[in-house]
Parts: C-alpha cells; sequence; structure tokens
C-alpha cells in the first residue's frame, strides 16, 4: 500500500508527503505528477509543487530513476516550481545530484525549512501571476 500523501493546499500547491520510498509509493507519486504536468501545460497554468518527506528515509534507485524520468518528461514551456523540504543529508545529496546533474533546472528549490520552501513558491507565482520570466 502506497504511504504517499497528495492534498491540493487553499493556495492552488499540490503538496506531496512522504512517507516511505517504497517502489508502489513512488509510482504512485510519479504517475500523479505526470498527469499533472499534462494538464497544468495544457492549460498554461503554473504547477506549484511541494514536497516533505519522513526523516528516517533513504534514497532508492527506483526513485532516482522515476524522479529523472518524471523530470525529463516536463514538456519545457511548463511553468513549473517545484520547493522540497529535505530532512537529511543523504537525501539532500541524491536530489542535488538529479537536480544539478540531470534535470538542470531552476525551477526546483531543495531547503531545509518549511518557511523558505514557501517562501520561494509564493514568490515564484508572484512572477506568474505578473507574467514575468519565473527562471531570472
Amino acid at each position: 500500500m502506497s504511504r504517499l500523501s497528495v492534498t491540493l493546499r487553499f493556495d492552488g500547491v499540490h503538496s506531496f508527503h512522504f512517507a516511505d520510498m517504497e517502489r508502489e509509493t513512488v509510482s504512485e507519486w510519479a504517475e500523479t505528477v505526470m498527469a499533472l504536468q499534462r494538464t497544468y501545460h495544457e492549460t498554461d497554468q503554473h504547477l506549484r509543487v511541494f514536497y516533505t518527506f519522513d526523516a528516517d528515509l533513504l534514497p532508492t534507485p527506483y526513485l532516482v530513476m522515476r524522479s529523472i524520468s518524471v523530470l525529463s518528461s516536463a514538456d519545457p514551456d511548463l511553468k513549473l516550481s517545484i520547493a522540497a523540504v529535505i530532512p537529511t543529508r543523504i537525501l539532500m545529496n541524491s536530489s542535488q545530484h538529479v537536480v544539478t546533474h540531470v534535470y538542470n533546472g531552476r525551477s526546483i528549490h531543495l531547503v531545509e525549512s518549511v518557511d523558505e520552501a514557501n517562501a520561494w513558491l509564493n514568490e515564484r507565482h508572484r512572477k506568474f501571476q505578473q507574467r514575468l520570466p519565473l527562471d531570472e
């Protein structure tokens, strides 16, 4: 059984919480995010995603592979902002590797604080609403 919690917050941010990194959980996450990416690209909206993780989780090869696949599947024109609160150094290192060496995207912000993640998402959405470039 998947231990992924998915909610749409009052401010329009899609919130994902990982309680484990089992194959079923990762697969559910990947399918959900790819569907959101398609929908938001088709409607030219700003997809904002917020991730949190239980503190005892370790990255798995399957998670890394699916993360690369999900990020690679996003249309380059998708207006995307992802903030992830990373609780451990090993998960941070793995996430940074995918973001910087594989995805190379500025639309992902890895942090240790919920407040910092939310402030970054809010700033990016303000830019979207003002029709300013997100990645400048």
